[in-house]
């Protein structure tokens, strides 16, 4: 199970691809010398970028369309593997949609960090909805992939049951952590910083600006069956 990986998606675009896709000759060529039986690869939504509503695993991914490097670094991993790894071994690639936790690192300290006077900064009105999984979730995800899947090849979009409006997850975060309200920027905005920083902004103007909502019903029939909630999560 493969789930190691550079999440900071500011990162340039070398430096990303040889912790992500590059580093994994070493672990292709264990898998391949020792012909295990299954392989299984923590991927990313964000291979999805500029896709938008409800997305299903057999969408068309344009690798010109991939302007963030961690977006990018996600897909050409996924397609290393479909390349060179044993055609005998089983390979299953999820793809969680923002995983958070309660040692998450990333997701919530990301939102907490990005504060003015106690107020949360988000883009636009939050009125898009996105997925969300929790890691126990993901950690469902793999081991129903682990017990039940059959077929040699497989990709899975993973997520918690239901999608969340952005301005709600906010107002959780923001009322939980004790700040005053959210703080909304035009959207606008971010295609003026796009053109200072395209590797950076185009990545946060696709979660601010399209419909994140993952098909989780591949999955689903194998019989994942989530267990947790941001709502439950941020509640506890």
């Amino acid at each position: 199970i493969h789930i190691a990986g550079d999440t900071n998606y500011t990162k340039k675009q070398s430096d990303i691809l040889e912790t992500n896709v590059h580093s994994m000759r070493n672990i292709l060529d264990v898998a391949n010398r020792y012909k295990i039986n299954h392989f299984i690869y923590i991927s990313s939504s964000s291979v999805y970028q500029w896709i938008s509503w409800y997305i299903r695993e057999d969408y068309l991914i344009q690798r010109e369309n991939l302007t963030n490097s961690y977006a990018l670094s996600k897909y050409l991993a996924e397609q290393k593997l479909f390349k060179e790894l044993d055609p005998k071994i089983k390979l299953s690639i999820l793809r969680p949609r923002a995983v958070y936790g309660e040692w998450d690192r990333l997701l919530l300290p990301t939102i907490l960090y990005h504060s003015f006077m106690k107020r949360l900064i988000m883009f636009w009105d939050g009125d898009i909805q996105t997925s969300l999984t929790h890691v126990e979730n993901l950690c469902e995800a793999i081991s129903v992939v682990l017990e039940n899947q059959t077929e040699n090849r497989c990709i899975f979009n993973v997520s918690d049951r239901d999608a969340m409006k952005l301005n709600e997850v906010y107002t959780s975060i923001w009322l939980k952590h004790k700040k005053v309200g959210v703080i909304s920027l035009p959207i606008k905005l971010l295609g003026f910083l796009e053109y200072i920083n395209k590797n950076k902004f185009s990545y946060i103007k696709d979660v601010f600006d399209k419909e994140k909502v993952l098909d989780i019903s591949k999955i689903q029939n194998l019989g994942y069956d989530w267990c947790y909630s941001f709502n439950s999560f941020i509640n506890r």
